[in-house]
């Protein structure tokens, strides 16, 4: 019997943060692929500081639909996911990305719309 099976013969579960883990990898390769550019605002380069905001903000979005509301929660989970993901944190230094997307970013209602309207 699978380790997240239960004993009454339930069928295994997937661990909703490992599965959020690999979307976020997946987005962030979206969003250094892409160039986090928007085009109708005149772009900049995008600091390690612009880059982090956009991760930070992005962690906490996906955790709170997932339920978790513990700031001090999402603040764990933002330094684990920044170290495990610090490749593609520096693959975003650079990038083209507008002021109006980091604007969109911190007043994105959910990672759906931050990756789909802000990116």
């Amino acid at each position: 019997m699978s380790p997240r099976a239960s004993a009454s013969g339930d069928t295994p579960t997937v661990d909703p943060l490992r599965r959020w883990t690999v979307g976020v990898a997946w987005l962030l390769s979206v969003a250094a692929a892409a160039g986090v550019a928007v085009s109708w605002n005149t772009s900049t380069s995008a600091s390690a500081e612009d880059c982090e905001i956009i991760f930070g903000r992005l962690v906490a979005l996906e955790l709170e639909e997932m339920g978790y509301r513990d700031p001090a929660l999402v603040a764990l989970r933002q330094r684990e996911l920044a170290q495990q993901f610090s490749e593609e944190l520096r693959a975003c230094e650079g990038r083209a990305i507008s002021a109006h997307a980091l604007v969109c970013v911190r007043e994105a209602a959910s990672a759906e719309a931050l990756s789909h309207e802000c990116l």
